[in-house]
């Protein structure tokens, strides 16, 4: 079922931040009837997760955790030598409390094609982590000072102003860990730690699927 769809998103990746890596995305909220049959056999695959459903709510601290909608990513390297401007290619946390999300592989990922790096024990909230998110505050007020969205620049500063600078991850002590997996793996981590794509190191393509839990 989700084969020829994702080939077909394969075709049509672009290169929208300009860094090399191009990417097509498919989300189940755009409700799109060409792909109804797929987001349904993984909305009932995830549901079913006991597992899953048990990991989240305990994070979570909630006994009814809530599914966040599909969306399904194909990456392509395009070109090794332009800068990376984007933001999933440095380590960042997405929230900075607890949250689950979860990745389906839908072919098999390595290090040679951006398998995802984690950080283990970077969801502890620490005196560094409060000194991080300090920092990331400063970041914003002067981009909001400076009359700037940060989403739309097209510098470090700008665009990576939730991530860690190559400085900070010194400071910090960031070392991740590659998370390979075969076809049909399923990735659960907790996104208030650190974490990112790794990077490609041949013409392999990235493709998975993503959800999560939320209160």
């Amino acid at each position: 079922v989700w084969r020829p769809i994702v080939a077909a998103g394969l075709e049509h990746v672009r290169d929208e931040n300009d860094a090399g890596v191009a990417y097509s995305a498919i989300r189940q909220n755009d409700r799109d009837p060409r792909h109804a049959t797929l987001f349904a056999l993984l909305d009932r695959h995830i549901r079913e997760n006991q597992m899953l459903r048990d990991i989240s709510g305990i994070v979570l601290r909630t006994r009814t955790p809530q599914l966040y909608p599909f969306e399904i990513f194909m990456h392509r390297a395009i070109s090794r030598e332009k800068p990376d401007l984007d933001s999933n290619a440095y380590y960042h946390p997405d929230v900075p409390f607890p949250g689950i999300k979860a990745f389906l592989y839908f072919n098999d990922i390595d290090s040679g094609n951006a398998a995802f790096r984690y950080v283990p024990g970077s969801h502890r909230l620490t005196f560094a982590r409060l000194r991080f998110e300090y920092l990331k505050s400063i970041r914003v007020a002067r981009d909001k000072k400076n009359r700037k969205d940060p989403r739309l620049s097209s510098t470090f500063e700008g665009r990576q102003w939730h991530c860690l600078s190559r400085g900070e991850e010194i400071e910090f002590q960031v070392y991740g860990v590659s998370q390979s997996g075969k076809a049909c793996s399923l990735l659960i981590f907790n996104v208030m730690g650190f974490h990112r794509r790794g990077d490609f190191s041949g013409d392999r393509p990235r493709e998975l699927a993503a959800t999560g839990y939320r209160r």
